[in-house]
Order: C-alpha cells, then sequence, then structure tokens
C-alpha cells in the first residue's frame, strides 16, 4: 500500500522527453516540492508522498503540479516551433 504514482512524459511516437520531464522536476523543486525523475532515460517522474497527508496538502501538491506542467508544456511549444 502506499501513494507512489508515476507520470511518464513520451511524444506521440513513444520516444522518451526527458528534458521536459526534468524542466518539470527542477519547477516543483522550485516551488517547494521534490519529485523523483526515474526511468532509462529520466523521463519518469516518481512521486512518493507520505501515507498521512493532509487533504490541503495534497491540493498544493496538484494544483503546484498542474501549474509546473503547463510552464513547462508552453515553454516546449514556443521552443518547438522556433
Amino acid at each position: 500500500r502506499g501513494l507512489m504514482q508515476a507520470l511518464e512524459f513520451a511524444d506521440s511516437d513513444l520516444k522518451p522527453l526527458t528534458e521536459m520531464a526534468l524542466r518539470i522536476v527542477d519547477e516543483m523543486r522550485n516551488r517547494g516540492f521534490i519529485l523523483l525523475p526515474s526511468g532509462p532515460w529520466s523521463h519518469v517522474i516518481s512521486i512518493a508522498p507520505p501515507l498521512i497527508i493532509h487533504h490541503t496538502c495534497l491540493e498544493a501538491f496538484i494544483e503546484a503540479l498542474d501549474e509546473s506542467i503547463q510552464v513547462c508544456c508552453h515553454a516546449w511549444s514556443a521552443a518547438e516551433k522556433k
């Protein structure tokens, strides 16, 4: 039992998006959350919160993760258009 989850970042051809995953890890660290890059190409983000967590902490984490993904995806899209 536990709350450990993972998010895998890959393009439509299933090519690992390592840079994207690592940017999200950095963005989350800047927001005060520690995520663990994993997978053979560091394109997977492991999330391992404590078993006992208050819902307000979980909500803050989810909000920060959503914002971090949006920021990184926007930056990625802008870079791809160049």
